[in-house]
């Protein structure tokens, strides 16, 4: 409610980590019109069982103008699934401000990838620096579509892209060692060529 009528307009950093909020947090972002967090910044929602139905309606209130200099979207350990990630891809998209997102463990794939950075326009997603997809389910066809708009020079600003993390109880993304070491390659080059 305070949000909805822009009662916070000062309000730099939202936590909800670890609410298990599901369906709230479908209701919370249905209400948010433009303006409704200004100066938003930081907004953390990992670990709350979120699917499609809330990434879309996450999506949607960002497309209405209700985030617009959110920077840092930690959405981790959330079922999204390529379904959710594709629902929130819009709004993520049109986001000027954009510099990290976490997307780890939550069950996305290839398809998911491709929703973020296929086909980016102009001004998509230039200021992200940050991209972790690491425990989800991205194999070698995923990571061809990281490389592709890496060298295409689609995602300017990014530097961070973990993808093969460690774990003895979680099972990392199923692509190949190459497949990771390319994108991260890819990486390295792209940030080589912007110093020439």
């Amino acid at each position: 409610m305070i949000l909805r009528i822009n009662g916070l307009p000062s309000l730099l950093n939202l936590n909800l980590q670890g609410n298990d909020l599901c369906v709230g947090v479908q209701v919370l972002f249905e209400g948010l019109g433009r303006g409704a967090a200004p100066s938003l910044r930081i907004l953390n929602l990992r670990q709350n069982q979120i699917g499609s139905d809330g990434a879309e309606a996450l999506s949607a209130a960002i497309l209405r103008g209700a985030m617009p200099k959110l920077e840092r979207l930690h959405i981790s350990s959330n079922p999204l699934g390529n379904q959710g990630v594709a629902a929130l891809a819009p709004g993520l998209r049109s986001l000027q401000s954009l510099e990290v997102l976490q997307l780890w463990k939550t069950e996305t794939g290839d398809e998911g990838v491709a929703s973020l950075v296929s086909n980016l326009g102009e001004n998509e997603m230039r200021a992200l620096e940050e991209l972790d997809l690491d425990y989800n389910k991205v194999t070698d066809k995923g990571c061809v579509t990281l490389v592709t708009a890496i060298k295409a020079d689609l995602l300017p600003g990014l530097k961070y892209v973990p993808l093969g993390g460690v774990s003895q109880d979680l099972v990392c993304n199923p692509a190949t060692e190459a497949a990771i070491g390319a994108v991260q390659h890819a990486l390295f080059q792209a940030h080589v060529d912007s110093y020439r």
